[in-house]
């Protein structure tokens, strides 16, 4: 019948019109984006429940220095003077980080040095802040 409505029960009753293979590789890449941008989300969030703050701060330090080398490296930039000063601050600052984490350990009750073991995230919470499932009906 012409001018009749398409069955519901039809495949190609709600589908949509192809799209572009351009249209499709950038709505793919920003779907690769998204993903990408959570994981790195997630993986921030298990290191810094690991790390104390101060290390998680000089790592992310560390690794925008590497971020700019690599940019250096793979897209060809020009390394400019501040970039290049920027670069040996954050690797001095690094080092010496760590080379005063090793030489002034913190020492404990019992008399043996180590470094101090961050706390987790539980244990940031105090008791009163901490909730059971039944809280939240």
């Amino acid at each position: 019948r012409a001018g009749a409505l398409p069955s519901l029960a039809t495949p190609t009753a709600f589908a949509l019109p192809p799209l572009d293979p351009g249209l499709r590789h950038a709505v793919g890449l920003v779907a690769l984006n998204v993903c990408s941008y959570h994981m790195q989300s997630v993986s921030a969030y298990c290191v810094v429940d690991r790390l104390s703050p101060v290390s998680t701060s000089v790592a992310n330090t560390l690794k925008r220095a590497l971020l700019i080398v690599f940019t250096i490296l793979w897209f060809g930039n020009k390394m400019t003077e501040e970039s290049a000063g920027g670069v040996v601050v954050v690797v001095c600052g690094v080092a010496l980080y760590n080379w005063a984490r090793v030489r002034f350990p913190v020492v404990v009750d019992e008399g043996e040095p180590t470094t101090p073991r961050p706390q987790t995230l539980l244990e940031t919470v105090s008791p009163r802040q901490r909730f059971s499932p039944k809280d939240v009906v």
